[in-house]
């Protein structure tokens, strides 16, 4: 009798190279999936942030606006106010303030004053830049120098 000796098609060392390169991948994967993660932590932390300084600030606005409420109401003298700043246009009272928001925005309030129930009108309620962005970085492009 003729028996020769068959040999499976994946031999051991195929096997266990197949197993190296699947870990190699996993860890691979995992890797980009802990950096990815890192990220947007940092990015959701700089949101969280964000969204507090700008509470912050709308309540110190708020605040500056009961302060202006309760002058008026009680009919005072509303330059005695702090960080306000009080002009006229078109035989109209308006009223601005400003809240910092962080070192590069403000909170811009601008109120009418007005002669019904309300006592005013909120005309601006914005976020501003308070520095002027400058570039610091310059990209090499072809044919510049």
């Amino acid at each position: 009798m003729n028996h020769k000796k068959s040999f499976p098609i994946i031999n051991m060392g195929t096997s266990l190279l197949l197993v190296v390169f699947i870990v190699i991948c996993l860890i691979v994967f995992a890797t980009l999936s802990l950096s990815s993660s890192l990220r947007d932590q940092k990015y959701t932390d700089k949101a969280v942030l964000k969204t507090e300084n700008y509470y912050l600030a709308y309540s110190h606005a708020q605040k500056q606006l009961k302060e202006i409420d309760q002058a008026i109401i009680s009919h005072k003298d509303l330059s005695s106010l702090k960080n306000i700043e009080i002009s006229l246009k078109d035989n109209d009272t308006y009223i601005s303030f400003k809240e910092n928001i962080d070192q590069y925005q403000d909170l811009d309030v601008e109120i009418q004053l007005t002669q019904d129930q309300d006592r005013y009108k909120i005309i601006k309620w914005q976020e501003l830049t308070s520095k002027e962005w400058k570039n610091e970085s310059t990209l090499p492009l072809l044919g510049s120098e």
